[in-house]
């Protein structure tokens, strides 16, 4: 049985490196362009097709999006968000109504969840 990745569909079963990725992806602090870039490169590894997909079907975010987008995918919470990137949950949550608004998404619809069934995982 394939194991969920946190949010949305199944994915393939995870491996122990697989799962080393995350849990070191998951303690990256971004706070500088080169976490930023390094983040982005472990996220890559392990949700290949996360943005590559969004990016198909037309929607166009900045890199900060996409890096709310990433955290949003690893089911952080605003506080652990807030954490890694060095600003204050309100921050998180600004930034996520922004995400909202351009998806012209409601308040109580989950953001991942909409991208899924949009055919994003």
């Amino acid at each position: 049985m394939a194991n969920r990745t946190g949010l949305g569909r199944p994915e393939r079963k995870m491996t122990s490196q697989d799962i080393a990725l995350l849990e070191d992806l998951v303690a990256t602090k971004i706070r500088t362009v080169q976490d930023r870039s390094v983040f982005r490169q472990k996220f890559f590894l392990a949700h290949p097709s996360f943005v590559r997909l969004i990016l198909a079907r037309g929607y166009r975010f900045t890199p900060s999006e996409e890096r709310l987008l990433a955290l949003e995918k690893l089911n952080l919470t605003s506080s652990h968000m807030a954490e890694l990137l060095g600003v204050s949950k309100e921050s998180v949550y600004m930034a996520r109504y922004r995400v909202r608004k351009k998806l012209k998404l409601p308040y109580h619809k989950c953001i991942v969840d909409f991208l899924e069934d949009e055919g994003v995982h």
